[in-house]
């Protein structure tokens, strides 16, 4: 089983056990891109998203290079790739953090009745999941980074807004709630959620 932790520091381990690192911090951030905008995609555009100072010729020749070092890093091509476009397939043997932490949203999403023991244990998985920003700890430039800086606090967010609304779940994990970053969405949930613990 390959799982691939992209929020927080981003650790990849095959059965437990850690995985060389790549040639390259861009690997990973492309492999955040196709993570979270799942589809296909051209080469044109991930070149010049990932390499957007390079010429186009140069940036293709990165991504063909990317994309070789990351199936030989993880041992496995959980990517398909034609001559035109890419696109992440899925993988039974693959699993990513950001996919178990949306689906435990889209869990709590789904079954939100009250304050009922199916969403407060959805909410408490992404939690569980949630290590911190995605990607944390590592800086891109170009438009790569401008999409991860429009991204990184995202997942944080969207957790801290289902959380909203559930009194025992809050008070079990106010520091959870205390610590996630100060984007305007958080910041104006959170008010709300320690108005809710001091009533």
């Amino acid at each position: 089983m390959l799982q691939i932790c992209l929020l927080g520091t981003p650790t990849i381990e095959r059965d437990g056990q850690p995985l060389p690192p790549f040639k390259s911090r861009k690997v990973l951030g492309l492999l955040a891109y196709l993570a979270l905008q799942r589809g296909k995609h051209s080469r044109s555009h991930l070149a010049g998203l990932l390499w957007s100072d390079c010429s186009e010729d140069q940036a293709l020749a990165n991504l063909r290079y990317t994309l070789w070092n990351l199936n030989q890093v993880l041992g496995v091509s959980i990517v398909q790739a034609d001559r035109t476009t890419v696109e992440l397939r899925a993988e039974p043997l693959c699993v990513f953090d950001t996919d178990e932490f949306l689906d435990a949203l889209r869990q709590a999403e789904n079954n939100r009745q009250g304050e009922s023991p199916t969403t407060v244990a959805a909410l408490e998985r992404a939690v569980a999941l949630y290590r911190g920003d995605l990607l944390a700890g590592l800086e891109f430039e170009g438009l790569i980074g401008e999409w991860l800086n429009a991204n990184v606090h995202v997942c944080a967010s969207t957790s801290l807004m289902h959380c909203i609304g559930y009194r025992s779940f809050i008070s079990r994990n106010i520091a959870y709630l205390k610590q996630l970053p100060p984007c305007a969405a958080c910041s104006h949930s959170i008010r709300g959620a320690r108005k809710r613990i001091a009533c």
